[in-house]
């Protein structure tokens, strides 16, 4: 009888395995409940009685009231806790309910005091408690969890599986008596380190079946029963946690990394510390004498395997990586070094790099926007259908401290101006406000009026520092090597008596354009002052001079500076009239004409408008797409109460951002993710910032996100999306996406050089973090016999 009872196990756990899917499994649960089976041969019986403790909707709610059924039959315990409501979990959101009605077939309705979201059917239905109110607990291996009083009263009694911060942990026994959960566990470690649950944590219950099978054996007056209780936790389905990789290179290049593609390395002593030292180049392809490295990271030897997170995520490839780059002996006066990205087997890629150009620097031209500029810039190699690489987008490094700024959005005391030089509103570089010599229109003939700083700069704690502005201009070009009308910028060291020029301009640019002009040589010095004059001839006037956004700051720290990409890829949804309920990141959105499904990866990009005003619009990114969106459908959520308008639908495309910090930090740390003030990261540190900016605070200040100063608008695949709290950050492109199926196996990481002083570079602290599930396969935990 017992051995025919053991039978009724093997055969429950054979039909749930081998169903094809969520719903056959609890079909086939459903279809067994208070069934008997005989054995081959008439050789012993059983008969199953499977108690679940999950539920699945059976249809959409109406009003107040969610239908939902038992997979099975409805133990005692479990009706009459549900009765005195309590919490549940749907699709990835926690709803608290006031009661239950459970009638026969197993059907159980659960009423709440408000109207339920939109939830189809068979959907799964999971209990939730709470911990404690009022403190955090500590949780160790074979430990305990405190709950709130009564709410765990829907929970098995021994061997159940609960998640609680997005981790799924084993409990042996639920203590009601005491409202805990005792020996604690995590079934996928099983050196589980301590962890923290906060006050009031949900804490929900992972699908559980109480399993009661009767083998009979023998017939008649000579047969013997035995009835067996097997405490069943579900297979626990994959899911993803963010997991680090952090190389020191204490180990031997080939630990982590493939051979180098381009160059050479070597690891070496520099400073205290080891590093990845460039110390050899190879000829790249574009101009004559443009030189590079390359080495690509192996992603199989560290724990963030690549591969998994792909397919988990419906083939789609998301991660933040960043590295240290450093010089050695010393910063030269040209550079490019960084991370490769999208990195494929035929040799495409992204890139995120320092760089500063010049003139015979060993860097190919179409990746150096302007020369003699500090910057960080997103770039991208091609070779279909030909070879190219281009810059995408830049952003110029100003250093720290800044000793002069002016955005001329604060009024014009920092200027003493000649007229008729003066403040417009008509033209600018930045929010609204420029300077210009002719506010009318054409500047006059014969004249000499200048814009000068009114106070006196100090600089004398310095001996090199950068003097950078924004201008346009049209002003009477030269002929042959006259100069008939001119702007020039100028310096003066003694408050205005004696001035030098630095350069100046003539002829037409018409766009907004950068300058950095190295002042180095006229520091230390108390007493700067800066103009922009304009001087005319006697005959021809043109438009004139536009200023905007003066600045003097000292060096970039590009030494030992941290560059980091944030690359996401998706399918997207652009969306309007969105709210009054927030679209969130990781809940499961639904086409209400097309069926097309996807779930919510990271927090919606609004463009315009808000949530609250029901008006919001802007960018949905999904990833495990099924089907395809389809324009002016609406957008449910399941299990929330969100929709939104479809106004468009893109497959797959690469959202990148990029974040930079640098050894010292500057100032004091804050919440403004795009100011200069932020904390350090020395070497033997890695941080990473807040995966939303709404997170941003002083303790997780390490790093300026990037606003990019210009995108390459030739570059018909990069757009630049408006976005309301990440401004001018955003870059969509798709021209290098992964594989939309089969098994992902490009290097997809490296680390890259261009230019003559390669050889002066060295890497430090490359770390990469990514959501990778923590099984590929489903963790069967064994049952529990009573």
């Amino acid at each position: 009888a017992y051995y025919s009872a053991e039978s009724g196990y093997r055969y429950t756990k054979g039909q749930y395995d081998n169903a094809a899917d969520e719903n056959a499994k609890d079909s086939a649960l459903e279809a067994m409940h208070n069934k008997t089976f005989t054995l081959l041969g008439n050789d012993g019986k059983f008969t199953l009685e499977i108690y679940p403790y999950y539920f699945k909707t059976t249809e959409a709610p109406t009003g107040n009231t969610l239908k939902t059924k038992v997979p099975g039959g409805v133990l005692s315990e479990l009706k009459n806790a549900v009765e005195n409501g309590g919490y549940l979990k749907i699709a990835g959101h926690v709803y608290q309910y006031t009661s239950a009605s459970v009638t026969s077939y197993s059907i159980v309705t659960f009423t709440k005091s408000s109207n339920w979201p939109y939830i189809p059917e068979n959907t799964d239905v999971l209990s939730v408690a709470k911990s404690k109110a009022g403190e955090a607990q500590i949780v160790s291996k074979g430990g305990s969890l405190t709950l709130e009083a009564g709410t765990p009263d829907a929970f098995p009694s021994r061997n159940g599986t609960v998640q609680v911060n997005g981790h799924i942990y084993s409990y042996k026994q639920l203590d009601l008596a005491n409202n805990q959960l005792t020996g604690i566990e995590d079934p996928s470690d099983p050196n589980m380190p301590s962890f923290t649950v906060a006050s009031n944590t949900d804490i929900t219950l992972q699908k559980f079946v109480k399993l009661h099978s009767t083998g009979t054996f023998g017939q008649g007056s000579a047969a013997t029963s035995r009835e067996i209780v097997y405490h069943v936790p579900l297979p626990i389905l994959p899911y993803a946690e963010k997991v680090e990789f952090h190389e020191t290179f204490e180990e031997p290049i080939t630990t982590h990394w493939k051979a180098p593609t381009l160059g050479s390395h070597a690891v070496k002593t520099i400073g205290d510390d080891k590093a990845l030292k460039v110390t050899g180049t190879g000829s790249v392809r574009g101009g004559a004498g443009d030189v590079g490295s390359l080495i690509a990271l192996e992603w199989k030897t560290t724990e963030v395997k690549l591969g998994k997170a792909h397919k988990f995520a419906g083939h789609f490839l998301s991660y933040d990586a960043q590295v240290k780059v450093g010089f050695n002996p010393s910063v030269p006066s040209t550079y490019m070094a960084g991370i490769s990205f999208r990195l494929d087997n035929d040799g495409n890629s992204y890139g995120i790099s320092y760089l500063r150009g010049g003139s015979s620097d060993g860097i190919p031209d179409d990746l150096v926007p302007l020369n003699n500029w500090p910057m960080v810039i997103l770039w991208q190699q091609t070779n279909a259908p030909s070879f190219q690489r281009k810059w995408l987008a830049y952003k110029h490094l100003t250093g720290r401290p800044v000793f002069f700024t002016d955005d001329m959005e604060s009024g014009k005391s920092k200027w003493q101006a000649d007229r008729p030089w003066d403040q417009i509103t008509s033209d600018s570089h930045s929010k609204t406000h420029s300077w210009t010599d002719s506010p009318g229109g054409s500047y006059a003939n014969n004249i000499d009026i200048s814009l000068t700083t009114s106070q006196p700069i100090d600089l004398s704690g310095i001996s090199s520092a950068t003097l950078s502005f924004w201008h346009k201009y049209d002003i009477e070009p030269k002929f042959l090597s006259l100069w008939w009308d001119w702007g020039a910028v100028e310096i003066s060291t003694d408050g205005g008596r004696h001035w030098t020029r630095l350069t100046r301009y003539e002829g037409n640019q018409s766009t907004w354009t950068n300058v950095a002009l190295d002042i180095s040589d006229y520091l230390p010095s108390n007493n700067v002052k800066i103009r922009f004059k304009l001087h005319t001839d006697f005959s021809v006037v043109y438009d004139g001079w536009y200023i905007d956004d003066v600045k003097i700051a000292a060096d970039f720290p590009v030494n030992e500076a941290t560059v980091l990409v944030r690359v996401k890829e998706a399918a997207s949804v652009e969306f309007k009239n969105g709210g009054p309920t927030p679209i969130e990141d990781g809940d499961k959105v639904m086409g209400e004409t097309t069926g097309a499904q996807g779930t919510v990866r990271g927090t919606p990009i609004l463009s315009s408008g808000s949530w609250a005003a029901a008006n919001a619009a802007g960018i949905i990114t999904l990833n495990k797409v099924t089907g395809t969106f389809q324009n002016g459908e609406t957008l449910l959520v399941i299990g929330s109460s969100a929709t939104a308008t479809v106004q468009g639908y893109r497959g797959r495309d690469d959202y990148i951002k990029a974040y930079y910090g640098d050894l010292s930090g500057y100032g004091t740390a804050n919440a403004n993710p795009f100011d200069y003030s932020k904390c350090g990261n020395p070497r033997g540190e890695v941080h990473w910032p807040p995966d939303e900016v709404e997170d941003w605070a002083p303790d997780n200040d390490y790093f300026t996100l990037i606003q990019w100063d210009a995108i390459n608008t030739s570059v018909g695949s990069v757009a630049l999306i408006p976005s309301l709290s990440e401004p001018n950050a955003i870059i969509r492109t798709n021209a290098i996406t992964t594989p939309s199926s089969g098994t992902f196996d490009w290097p997809e990481l490296g680390l890259h050089t261009f230019g003559t002083n390669s050889t002066n570079v060295y890497f430090d602290d490359f770390a990469l973090q990514a959501e990778v599930p923590i099984s590929p396969e489903p963790i069967h935990l064994p049952p529990i016999q009573e």
